[in-house]
C-alpha cells in the first residue's frame, strides 16, 4: 500500500469522526439532522474500515 492509499484510508477515517463530533457539538442548532450526520460519519467509518481490510487482502 502506497502513501497515496494510506492518506485516502485515513481521509475516510477523519471526516467519519468529524462528522460524529459535529453532530454532538451542534446537536440544538441541527435539530433532527443530528442524528443523520452521525449516522453518515458511523457509515464513513466502516467504509473506511472495509477499504482498509480489503486492501490488506489484497
Amino acid at each position: 500500500m502506497n502513501i497515496g492509499a494510506l492518506i485516502d484510508k485515513l481521509l475516510w477515517f477523519v471526516i467519519g469522526i468529524y462528522f460524529i463530533v459535529l453532530s454532538i457539538k451542534q446537536k440544538g442548532k441541527l435539530g433532527n439532522k443530528a442524528a443523520l450526520i452521525r449516522f453518515s460519519g458511523i457509515i464513513l467509518i466502516f467504509v473506511g474500515l472495509l477499504f482498509t481490510i480489503l486492501a490488506i487482502i489484497k
